[in-house]
């Protein structure tokens, strides 16, 4: 059994969003749908045993005053992560994670060459590509996250693209805060 969670934390309003977001909205379903399907066609065992798939889709929306209300900018993302797992050997893993993120607003029409500088990727490879943009819509991809584990009793050694943790403590990290804590 493939291991698959998505948490839907909040609806997405679609009354106001355009034609060409709508199409958008049914690429992004048709992409997620052809990733459970293809990890539903895995072999039983290799799914039990050696490959993880799970994620999740959030709705962020926000609203920026400058001066008065009559001056209100509209944003939303529609944001998406995916994170898999190969477990090549008991010691061994392979791990490719990436996020799509769904943008539409006032702050991309308002911004010159917001798409551009939004899918700009500093890393080594360049992981981070735009599938659509238009003057107000951004579809985006990114692989923000592929490495090779290995670990075996209290050693741990990880090469590749991934986050790198600023610190561990109970409940507060003041080195790092950039990564929230749930």
């Amino acid at each position: 059994m493939v291991v698959i969670r998505i948490a839907y934390l909040r609806s997405v309003m679609f009354s106001s969003s355009t034609k060409a977001e709508r199409t958008i909205l049914k690429q992004m379903n048709k992409v997620l749908l052809i990733i459970l399907i293809a990890a539903g066609f895995l072999p039983a065992g290799i799914c039990q045993e050696k490959f993880t798939i799970d994620g999740y889709i959030s709705q962020m929306g926000s609203v920026v005053f400058v001066n008065d209300s009559s001056n209100a900018t509209r944003d939303y993302i529609l944001h998406n992560r995916i994170n898999t797992a190969y477990y090549l050997s008991e010691n061994l893993t392979a791990k490719v994670q990436f996020r799509n993120q769904f943008l539409w607003g006032e702050t991309i029409e308002l911004t010159p060459n917001y798409a551009e500088n939004f899918a700009k990727d500093n890393g080594f490879f360049d992981l981070n590509w735009n599938w659509y943009s238009n003057k107000n819509t951004l579809f985006n991809t990114q692989i923000d996250r592929a490495f090779v584990e290995y670990t075996s009793g209290n050693i741990e050694f990880s090469i590749g693209r991934q986050r790198i943790n600023w610190g561990r403590t109970l409940v507060w990290n003041p080195n790092d805060i950039f990564n929230a804590y749930s």
